[in-house]
């Protein structure tokens, strides 16, 4: 400020000809009125520091009008992801229910359903008859299919036994049984039926990652078996119910696609209806 008031009388001296001009000098031998040159510096002065609060009062207004559109904005932002969030929280509850529903209604499905060849093997076998590979299980298979060797009376049993523990709904034990089989006879006629009994023992457990792995296990080591598309299926579900819903709808589509006109395929597609 103090360069100003100096720039400032430096100016006023050179005009100073004009003011005498046109008044009398009165003042020092210099003829210049310092007291009335030291009031025009500071009026000077107090109109530019007025102006200048006058400016950063307005740049400080115009920034206030600034934040207060940004924070309306923000909450809006904000509400719309609060809306956002509750629609997805709604959608996935929506669609665990319905999936909850489906397996609810499979695995009683299961329960109640026997397969009939089975309870005929393990009736051949109490009645002594020499079990083979027509009369303990025969599936659906093409001519280029190896043949899996046939459970012995040992393995039926144990088989049997894993298939009454489900149906009773004793999920845990039932796990074990067919975990078992599994061990003990991993190439034998029963084990894609055992792998696809052990996968919907875990969904029913809710253990949706051990329930993966066993029908993934199913579809990879036996790719010309009947069970595959109910365990594609299956595979599909759990992959819902873990919110891999990209994965449930490419494991559908395969289904679909390789199993055109199974009882699984059909209901693959209402679940990729539910899905989309």
């Amino acid at each position: 400020m103090s360069r100003l008031r100096v720039a400032l009388l430096l100016s006023m001296v050179l005009c100073l000809p004009q003011v005498e001009a046109a008044e009398p000098v009165r003042g020092d031998a210099s003829g210049v009125d310092t007291r009335r040159l030291q009031e025009r510096l500071e009026r000077l002065e107090t109109q530019l520091q007025n102006q200048g609060l006058l400016g950063l009062q307005a740049r400080l207004e115009e920034s206030r009008s600034d934040i207060a559109r940004l924070r309306g904005a923000l909450e809006e932002f904000s509400h719309q992801l609060k809306l956002a969030e509750q629609r997805q929280k709604d959608y996935y509850q929506d669609l665990d229910q319905r999936l909850k529903a489906l397996d609810a209604r499979l695995v009683a499905s299961v329960a109640k359903t026997a397969e009939g060849i089975n309870l005929q093997s393990a009736v051949a076998i109490k009645g002594g008859g020499k079990p083979t590979v027509q009369t303990v299980i025969q599936p659906a298979v093409s001519a280029a299919d190896p043949v899996q060797p046939p459970v012995g009376v040992e393995g039926v049993a144990l088989y049997e036994k894993g298939s009454a523990i489900f149906k009773r709904g004793k999920y845990p034990e039932a796990v074990a049984v067919f975990e078992q089989y599994v061990k003990d006879y991993p190439d034998s006629d029963l084990t894609a039926n055992a792998l696809y009994w052990l996968g919907l023992s875990y969904l029913a457990m809710e253990d949706f990652k051990q329930a993966a792995e066993v029908q993934q296990r199913l579809i990879k080591n036996f790719p010309k078996h009947d069970k595959r598309a109910d365990a594609m299926l299956s595979l599909a579900r759990v992959q819902a119910r873990l919110k891999q819903n990209s994965a449930a709808r490419e494991t559908l589509d395969q289904l679909i696609a390789h199993y055109p006109k199974s009882k699984a395929a059909g209901t693959g597609r209402k679940l990729r209806a539910i899905l989309d």
